[in-house]
């Protein structure tokens, strides 16, 4: 997938701001189990479980709610098959293993991630999730194509990019 570099100070600067004032939109496909349709946005507070290595979405009146960490991805639905949606998820907020606890929050983890409850599909046990585009305030964008393994896996679920 997509990472970013700055290759000068200057940009890496000029990255870093983009970010913290949210103007860079990071977007990621990736493959859930079930049903989805439409688009929306999964909102809630993030804490880290040591013990399991494990991000949480807490609910709202869980008590540890105050210690969360506030994150929002927002999602819209490429296309739904049987079995499996393919999702392209957008991150307003950069949290550790945010995209796979939010699905998860929602019913649908994402195909293989056995660690957030998904299930393995065909032989994969690891998340189903590629950086794949990214795009600039000036309205640049820059696009990764699909690793093998997600478009070989979706064609088995009968989904292709469209």
């Amino acid at each position: 997938g997509l990472v970013l570099v700055g290759k000068t100070a200057g940009m890496l600067h000029q990255l870093n701001q983009w970010i913290q004032k949210r103007e860079l939109g990071k977007f990621y496909l990736t493959l859930v189990e079930g049903r989805l349709t439409g688009e929306g946005t999964i909102s809630g507070k993030l804490v880290r479980k040591e013990k399991s290595n494990r991000t949480v979405v807490l609910s709202g009146g869980d008590a540890a709610a105050s210690a969360g960490k506030a994150a929002e991805t927002r999602y819209r639905v490429l296309q739904t098959g049987k079995t499996h949606t393919l999702v392209e998820a957008e991150l307003i907020s950069g949290r550790t293993h945010q995209i796979r606890s939010h699905f998860q929050s929602i019913g649908h983890p994402l195909a293989g991630d056995i660690k957030y409850g998904g299930r393995p599909l065909d032989g994969v046990k690891h998340q189903l999730l590629h950086a794949w585009r990214i795009t600039l305030p000036d309205s640049r964008e820059f696009r990764a194509p699909l690793p093998e393994l997600l478009r070989r896996t979706m064609a088995k679920v009968g989904l292709s990019l469209p």
